[in-house]
């Protein structure tokens, strides 16, 4: 009776540990995309007193720089978890923005997280473009004749009235 009672306890808790290995399995990844400088390394930039250099020193290169002037630079980075083959979620996202003067002291620095973050439509239109839509079939019979039947020159003939001509010796 002992020895029944014993092996219930044993069979117990190796249902209790497995079940909890397999909870702990479940646990989704986080991955971190883009630069996203700690805390403390963010606390190292000094307005007024550090320069171009001191940043990428402190932070690395800049995830990139403001489209029409090297006076802000952005350092981008988010942290993201996905659980099997749904999409990912993004936990954590910071920008670190860096302002600079014209002497390539830095001016301004400011942390923008997810909340920050505005939602956008894109638009869905399709831009015009000049030609023709040609199905593969089309494509395929509109190259033939094209190439240089030779094999002298190995690229395509110009065909009549186009490219270079060269005049005939007399």
């Amino acid at each position: 009776m002992v020895q029944r009672g014993r092996t219930a306890r044993v069979v117990a808790w190796a249902l209790v540990a497995g079940t909890a290995l397999a909870a702990a399995g479940c646990e989704a990844p986080k991955r971190v995309h883009g630069n996203m400088p700690e805390k403390d390394e963010i606390a190292k930039i000094r307005a007024g007193k550090d320069t171009r250099n001191d940043v990428v020193d402190v932070l690395g290169a800049p995830s990139t720089r403001a489209p029409f002037a090297n006076e802000t630079w952005y350092y981008i980075g988010a942290e993201k978890k996905q659980i099997a083959f749904f999409e990912p979620e993004v936990v954590t996202r910071r920008v670190f923005k860096v302002s600079f003067r014209d002497d390539n002291t830095v001016a301004d620095t400011k942390v923008l997280t997810k909340t920050d973050g505005r939602a956008i439509d894109p638009v869905d239109d399709i831009t015009p473009t000049a030609g023709r839509d040609l199905n593969v079939f089309e494509q395929l019979i509109g190259n033939l004749g094209r190439f240089n039947q030779s094999g002298s020159s190995g690229g395509a003939s110009p065909g009549p009235g186009r490219g270079p001509t060269t005049p005939r010796p007399q």
